[in-house]
């Protein structure tokens, strides 16, 4: 993450710190796009002796995660076992979608930083605003954008 967004930042927060127990929250955020992510990770003494730095550091690795860092090395740190709390999800193939006009003309939606499309499909909008008018290559970038940011991943094609 750091090597690609340079400019994300990971907070920790201490929601609870007892004798027994600790539950972290961390967030990665952006300059441009604000929050990207946040996970908390509860954990207590029965797992963990030193309760609060494994709490943090599964936070974080849980908000990495959500951003698709690092999951092939954090199994543990989203393995939920029986308290499953949500349904498990089918890895998604990618695939190499580029962009066909404008100031990423030519480039792949995976080697431009994800705040770059965003920052770039407000001016988009910006201008479709303005203008009263848009193409219809603009509006398929806005929605692959959009589609990104909800799904945090590289578009297929």
């Amino acid at each position: 993450m750091r090597e690609e967004h340079p400019e994300w930042s990971i907070t920790t927060e201490i929601l609870r710190m007892e004798k027994d127990e600790s539950i972290v929250r961390a967030t990665i955020t952006s300059r441009d796009a604000g929050i990207l992510a946040q996970a908390t990770k509860r954990e207590d003494t029965k797992g963990f002796a030193d309760h609060l730095e494994k709490a943090e550091t599964g936070a974080i690795g849980r908000a990495l995660a959500l951003c698709g860092y690092g999951t092939q090395f954090c199994a543990d740190e989203l393995d939920e076992q029986e308290r499953l709390a949500d349904s498990p999800v089918t890895p998604v193939t990618r695939t190499t979608k580029v962009i066909s006009f404008g100031k990423f003309k030519g480039q792949s939606f995976d080697s431009v930083p994800l705040s770059d499309l965003v920052s770039y499909a407000g001016w988009l909008h910006q201008q479709k605003a303005q203008q009263g008018k848009s193409s219809p290559d603009a509006d398929a970038f806005m929605t692959t954008v959009k589609a990104m940011m909800s799904n945090n991943e590289a578009p297929t094609t």
